[in-house]
């Protein structure tokens, strides 16, 4: 219970110094995150009572207090297994734009281009594939604007072709995707499918310490994640490796939320 209290202190205390654009998306990140550890500390396990449980909650609402950014506590009445995949389709966007700019970005060697604007490609490809065989169908419409489909206009399910776009290598140009299937509306109220355990991209789940945590070289902890995408990144005419997998608050991409130790 410490570890967890000491956890969420620190990585809510964090927020408010990231981009504003990654505040809200580390704010619903962290939501999941709590309710993650409590189905397996107190659900599954039984490691934590359910009384000992709400001075974790109780802890959330004092940080609300004490620091600038606030970061509202949501309950959610979906099973984690869902809310998995808004998690993912958010990860998903974050990280699609990041990419972007990189492959529409100008270099004094095309090479670079090259190796941004594949890895793009097989980002999307990547992900289209894995949406489009875990998500059965689509609400026609969805009030939680936690748990969506539609991240922006740009990034949502609602729209495959825009959603995973194509860079071109003739056109030089990032286009709409061509032969994306669309995902069908739902007639019912069930709209996610079990996932299937052999899609790689495929984020672990969230509900061991032990066994989904890894020290980072810094000293922090992470969610130990699928083996990365390997990028290399061109600064200042110098090649470095940028890794993106999952959800990030540091770098250039959104990729995996930090916890830090004790």
């Amino acid at each position: 219970m410490r570890k967890v209290s000491s956890m969420l202190h620190k990585n809510y205390s964090r927020i408010g110094s990231y981009e504003q654009k990654f505040r809200a998306p580390s704010c619903k990140y962290l939501n999941f995150w709590l309710d993650s550890q409590k189905e397996n500390y107190v659900t599954n396990t039984l490691a934590i009572s359910a009384d000992a449980w709400e001075h974790i909650e109780n802890l959330w609402d004092t940080l609300k207090g004490k620091y600038t950014y606030q970061c509202e506590r949501k309950m959610n009445n979906k099973s984690l297994s869902e809310t998995k995949k808004f998690m993912d389709f958010m990860i998903f966007c974050i990280n699609k734009e990041e990419l972007k700019k990189k492959c529409e970005q100008s270099y004094e060697q095309q090479q670079y281009k090259n190796i941004y604007c594949t890895e793009f490609n097989n980002y999307i490809n990547k992900n289209y594939k894995y949406f489009l065989e875990n998500v059965v169908c689509l609400e026609d419409k969805n009030n939680d604007s936690d748990c969506t489909f539609i991240f922006s206009d740009d990034c949502t399910l609602q729209d495959m072709s825009k959603t995973f776009p194509e860079y071109n290598f003739t056109a030089r140009s990032i286009v709409d995707g061509k032969s994306r299937n669309t995902i069908k509306k739902c007639q019912n109220t069930k709209i996610i499918r079990d996932v299937d355990p052999s899609l790689d991209n495929n984020p672990a789940p969230l509900d061991d310490d032990q066994a989904r945590l890894s020290v980072a070289p810094d000293d922090s902890i992470q969610f130990d994640l699928p083996s990365p995408t390997v990028v290399h990144s061109i600064d200042n005419g110098t090649s470095k490796t940028i890794y993106y997998s999952g959800l990030s608050l540091s770098g250039v991409f959104f990729t995996s939320m930090v916890l830090y130790k004790v």
